[in-house]
């Protein structure tokens, strides 16, 4: 048992605790069949059978393994089929006959069959197993059939032997407040973990509300993860002492007399909220939000200026790609270079550069250091801010690991005009202070935007393509994938271009397995005009700035999220007064897009404000979880869904 404990904690994490390894999802069918029944069924039924395992053998094949076992109950014997690879066979095999020889156990599987000598002879596959105590099934009552999320080297069978030794044997205790549970008729922990774990019968009828995982079990599990969350982040708001950086107005006056214009007041609110934050003492995560454009960069080097003028003198700005990475170290070498340290850390760098870096941190002077997550290869004695933009291109851990293991902690701006949920809901419930950025730069339109639905509306496009192009525009195609055998990869994008436009028409590609060499030679030839069209991955979606750049066309949107689209479409119309378009281009044989995904796409072809498709995006894939490392949209803890318990849980607090 240790070994399988030890294993599951290092693949998965599991911020609150092992138990807490929830069923992804649960198996089709709580009824029970008859085996003399099923064996009636048509194939590709889903059904469930229960009865003693018996005979468990293995038959190999040239490259894969079927192994096989007997399942038996009063009516008839069934066959129940697995299918490995030749390595791990026996390995799986003696699992099997481990857990389940000669017990009473519940399967589900799907009906298949094959004909012999003129006879049907009808097996279960795709099975999944589960001990079970004919005590336990009494009439309707049945216990749910949970699917786990598996990882490389973890069985389902061994998630299944932890979770019921944990809640045989362990005190489950619970700081959650007894007067809410008891007030809104909630079950207690325990008795939740052990029927959302199906160790613990419910009426059949509930089938629907389990496969939505809309229980009131499913809620208390919910509401116990979000209470841990909610006293995790007080005590880390209360813990953490950062330094107190004041500053001087005068240093900041000379610092916008520099720039050809005056920062907006919506930049200057934007620069009240993290100035009074950086005075404050007190650790504190700031998300700064700002359109495309709309002068993100420009605060952040204000909020740098402040800091490298303090005790605390050390920036560190992480970005999510080596392009965007120069970008920001341009900038922030025009406007820092000659009174402070600015310097670059991204692509190859040399070990006379890492060296002449780490020794400008040693030193007293105030730095700058610029990159990629090669930063967090650096060691700073002084860092007073840590910038992260793109915040929602960048895992959680990166993100933190200048923040850990120090006695005055950094301050954090997450720059970004579409947040991920995980930050937005942590702005929502006290441990992000939001400073946004509602003005749009001066001069630049909203991208208008249209779904492509027909034969007839692909040929209009192409043909304001051809149009744009004479004009001296540019185009940006964008593809979720390079794979030659998908209907929405690069491949494909270029067959469609040539076979419209013509072989000759100058085209241009740029994707993740290329060199830097060579993508930045495709990216001089599209800026330059000898290419007119520029096809990509997602890899452009920020730090990609052509000015005369008129049309973006996204190449099957239904595989993006509405925070991505926002930032693909942004790379259109990047000048003040130049109209752009962007088309939502589903790839595909009729144009087809599934009812949700038309309705989302709806939704972003209207809306052209970041923040608000964040929210609405939020909203669709869940919060993730707020404390561990998990920043991705999940239904197993939805802070927005939840929001008056919420709410109503942090009074106990």
């Amino acid at each position: 048992m240790e070994k399988i404990i030890k294993k599951i904690k290092e693949k998965y994490d599991l911020p609150y605790g092992l138990l807490f390894l929830l069923p992804r999802g649960y198996e089709a069918s709580f009824g029970i069949s008859k085996i003399s029944d099923a064996l009636l069924f048509q194939d590709k039924t889903r059904v469930s059978v229960v009865g003693t395992i018996s005979n468990i053998r293995i038959k190999p094949m040239t490259k894969i393994s079927n192994i096989y076992a007997n399942i038996t109950d009063e009516t008839g014997m069934m066959m129940i089929n697995w299918i490995s690879s030749n390595s791990k066979a026996e390995y799986k095999a003696d699992a099997i006959r481990d857990e389940y020889l000669g017990k009473m156990c519940q399967v589900t599987g799907e009906i298949s069959s094959f004909s012999s000598s003129g006879s049907r002879f009808v097996y279960l596959s795709k099975p999944s197993l589960s001990e079970i105590n004919l005590n336990d099934i009494s009439g309707s009552k049945m216990k749910a059939m949970p699917i786990y999320p598996l990882k490389s080297g973890v069985k389902k069978y061994e998630i299944e032997k932890m979770i019921k030794f944990f809640l045989s044997t362990e005190n489950i205790k619970s700081s959650f407040p007894f007067e809410y549970e008891k007030n809104n008729n909630l079950p207690p922990l325990k008795e939740s973990l052990e029927i959302i774990h199906g160790l613990k019968e419910v009426d059949s009828s509930l089938l629907p509300d389990f496969l939505s995982e809309n229980t009131i079990w499913h809620k208390r599990i919910q509401l116990e993860m979000i209470w841990e969350t909610l006293i995790q982040m007080k005590n880390e708001k209360v813990s953490e002492v950062s330094p107190v950086i004041n500053f001087d107005k005068k240093s900041l006056i000379e610092l916008e007399d520099k720039l050809p214009f005056d920062l907006t007041l919506s930049q200057k609110k934007a620069l009240g909220v993290i100035f009074k934050t950086l005075s404050s003492g007190s650790f504190e995560k700031i998300l700064l939000q700002g359109d495309v454009g709309s002068g993100k960069t420009l605060v952040s080097v204000f909020s740098s200026k402040i800091v490298l003028d303090s005790e605390f003198n050390q920036v560190a700005i992480i970005a999510p790609s080596t392009v965007l990475a120069k970008q920001l170290y341009e900038e922030y070498n025009h406007l820092l270079g000659k009174n402070y340290n600015v310097f670059l850390a991204a692509g190859k760098i040399k070990v006379s550069e890492k060296k002449k870096i780490q020794k400008s941190l040693d030193s007293d002077k105030p730095t700058v250091i610029i990159g990629t997550t090669a930063v967090n290869s650096f060691s700073f004695p002084r860092l007073g801010l840590l910038i992260i933009d793109e915040e929602q291109k960048m895992g959680v851990k990166a993100k933190n690991k200048l923040l850990l293991d120090r006695e005055v902690v950094p301050y954090q701006i997450l720059m970004s005009a579409t947040p991920i949920p995980r930050s937005l809901a942590q702005s929502i419930f006290g441990n992000v202070k939001i400073a946004k950025i509602e003005s749009k730069p001066s001069g630049r339109l909203p991208v208008k935007t249209k779904i492509i639905k027909n034969e007839e509306s692909l040929k209009k496009l192409f043909s304001f393509i051809k149009s744009e192009s004479e004009k001296g525009r540019k185009t940006l195609f964008v593809a979720p994938s390079i794979a030659s055998d998908e209907m929405a990869s690069i491949e494909k994008v270029i067959d469609l271009c040539h076979g419209i436009l013509g072989e000759n028409f100058p085209i241009g590609i740029i994707h993740g397995e290329m060199t830097e060499k060579k993508i930045e030679e495709e990216i001089a030839s599209f800026k330059n005009s000898e290419k007119q069209i520029l096809i990509a991955t997602s890899m452009v979606e920020a730090g990609f700035s052509v000015p005369d750049m008129s049309v973006v066309v996204i190449v099957s949107p239904d595989r993006f999220g509405l925070s991505q689209l926002h930032q693909i479409r942004g790379r259109g119309g990047r000048s003040a007064g130049l109209q752009a378009y962007c088309a939502l281009l589903p790839l595909n044989d009729g144009f087809k897009l599934s009812d949700d995904a038309l309705h989302r796409l709806e939704f972003f072809s209207r809306e052209y404000d970041g923040f608000v498709l964040s929210n609405e995006d939020m909203k669709l894939r869940g919060t993730g979880e707020l404390i561990g490392i998990s920043q991705s949209g999940t239904g197993k803890l939805d802070f927005v869904s939840n929001i008056n318990d919420v709410i109503a849980l942090q009074q106990f607090l």
